[in-house]
């Protein structure tokens, strides 16, 4: 099918390091076989594809007990540009005043309740296409983001900051953790 010859990555990992990293060529029947992998039950592993430059994943896999076989499906959808598959799942906020300023974090669930990955639209000024839009406060300072950089995959113009990562069919598939600081003066 549309699926062979891509390649899959896995990636091996022990805790949050990563530890190995094997390819495989995706076959005529969309099917990829790891072997003589480690089954040592403290390893988990993370199957990835890249198709049309977005990565999609498998679940976490480890062997546990008798455990010779895993399975990783991967599903790779079809692209749109409709910006109506979007959604905000839940937005959190914690607040955090210390002398001087208030430090700010915002979580933002995203998902997208169509079955396209939802690459985004143009925005003058910003190279890449977006995916979704968050408002900051003009006066925010030391703006950062827990899974992405400020100036590569989050753009910012004016009082906006836009994510440029495509956003993956399912309910909160994408979470957005950003963090600044707003001065405070004495009334």
């Amino acid at each position: 099918g549309a699926v062979a010859g891509l390649t899959v990555t896995l990636e091996a990992y022990a805790g949050f390091t990563q530890v190995a990293v094997f390819t495989q060529t995706v076959d005529a029947a969309g099917a990829f076989t790891f072997t003589e992998l480690a089954t040592d039950p403290n390893l988990n592993y993370l199957a990835a594809v890249n198709s049309d430059g977005i990565r999609y994943s498998s679940t976490i896999l480890n062997f546990t007990g008798d455990t010779t076989r895993l399975s990783a499906p991967i599903t790779i959808y079809a692209t749109t540009e409709d910006a109506s598959v979007v959604r905000m799942n839940g937005i959190h906020w914690i607040i955090d005043p210390r002398p001087g300023v208030v430090v700010v974090v915002e979580v933002y669930s995203v998902g997208n309740g169509g079955n396209r990955t939802y690459v985004g639209r143009t925005v003058e000024g910003i190279e890449q296409p977006v995916t979704v839009a968050i408002p900051v406060p003009a006066a925010a300072e030391e703006l950062g983001f827990e899974n992405g950089l400020l100036g590569e995959r989050f753009q910012q113009i004016d009082e906006t900051v836009y994510d440029t990562a495509p956003v993956l069919p399912g309910e909160g598939s994408r979470q957005i953790i950003m963090r600044y600081l707003l001065p405070q003066t004495d009334r």
